[in-house]
């Protein structure tokens, strides 16, 4: 290169560097794509067969993993058949398991596993299997507890409001204004803390007192003038159901003049705070119990918030599940030392963190029993 002569840029080597910082991000990029995720249901199988028959079963698969395979092992490794095998999941996924006892076994209890791999994960499903010589006849029953929400919550909500009214009263007018709600929801009304009532008054001629009456009840009478009013509520004063009549007196001995009172705006709402919980009874009867096998609680998860929180699910009295739950499909299974039934009443219940919310639907749960 001559003295003073600007050194020139190397395309190929400008080409090359572009190439190489471009491979970087890539790698960066599949480095970090999302790892799998699969839950899959129910987390074990126990069941009786008899010698020389089959049954089957339903593996519900939920999430999102490529290269599926379901594999057996263990004492029943050749019993166990899948109607399919080798697929992706994306969403929900059901695969039917067939388990066939051989005619040549003896009587006893039997244990293996059902393996599921997927690219970045492997599951375990312990299975266990009465093989018995007598006849095996099972029933279940499904009770439905439908769609119903949980959440926990802290906060306010205006349940009834008007605005730009005016409240007038006279010898020959009387013009009040009422604010009525009807029928708060059970599960907000057991959240309530306390209420309020306010008014925002722009304009008066102070002839008369303002009147405010909380379900019949009058709780402020006097003369206001322009500005706000806020009324506190106590717990105890608040109904399901609840009305508010604002009003003005007579003008006293000023017979020609009419009491004026123009609102811009009034507005009755509550405080809560606590769990939307539900809970229900269920009946089983004596066979149902003194027989039972085992017990599967399932539903849809339609809407949520974010960040998530735990649901928490009780039946009569006992945690069975205490977790952040799979956002499509939720199914899980119990057996006799995992949850207390009662030969008649029972209790579940569930409930969720604060700031949490679930929106559940087709909540079912299904005892099986031998008949």
């Amino acid at each position: 290169m001559k003295k003073g002569q600007v050194p020139r840029i190397d395309e190929f080597a400008f080409v090359l560097l572009a190439g190489l910082i471009m491979i970087i991000i890539m790698m960066v990029a599949w480095s970090t794509l999302p790892a799998a995720k699969l839950e899959v249901y129910p987390e074990s199988i126990s069941s009786a067969i008899q010698i020389g028959s089959s049954k089957s079963f339903t593996l519900t698969l939920n999430g999102t993993a490529t290269n599926v395979s379901l594999s057996a092992s263990g004492e029943i490794k050749n019993w166990i058949y899948f109607d399919k095998n080798n697929f992706d999941v994306s969403g929900i996924e059901t695969v039917k398991v067939f388990i066939s006892v051989p005619s040549t076994v003896i009587e006893k209890v039997y244990s293996g596993s059902i393996v599921i791999t997927f690219s970045g994960g492997r599951k375990t499903i312990p299975v266990n299997i009465n093989a018995t010589k007598a006849l095996v006849v099972e029933a279940s029953r499904s009770i439905f507890f439908n769609d119903f929400s949980i959440s926990y919550a802290v906060g306010s909500e205006t349940l009834a409001s008007k605005e730009n009214v005016e409240v007038v009263r006279g010898y020959f007018a009387n013009y009040p204004i009422n604010l009525v709600h009807e029928s708060l929801a059970e599960e907000k009304f057991n959240m309530v803390t306390g209420g309020y009532i306010s008014l925002v008054i722009d304009d008066t001629n102070s002839a008369g007192n303002l009147i405010i009456e909380f379900n019949g009840e009058v709780i402020y009478n006097q003369k206001a003038g322009p500005g706000s009013i806020d009324i506190r509520l106590e717990k105890e004063k608040i109904k399901r159901s609840n009305t508010i009549t604002i009003s003005a007196d007579l003008p006293g001995w000023k017979f020609w003049m009419n009491t004026v009172y123009k609102v811009r705006s009034a507005k009755f709402g509550i405080g809560y705070q606590g769990v939307f919980y539900k809970d229900f009874v269920f009946e089983l009867g004596v066979n149902e119990v003194t027989n039972f096998r085992s017990g599967v609680l399932t539903f849809r998860i339609k809407n949520y918030t974010i960040p998530l929180g735990d649901i928490t699910i009780k039946i009569n009295d006992k945690t069975f599940f205490r977790d952040i739950p799979p956002l499509a499909f939720f199914s899980k299974t119990f057996n006799r030392t995992e949850v207390p039934l009662n030969i008649g009443t029972n209790l579940i219940s569930f409930s969720t963190e604060p700031n949490a919310f679930y929106d559940l639907r087709d909540v079912t749960l299904t005892i099986t029993y031998r008949a």
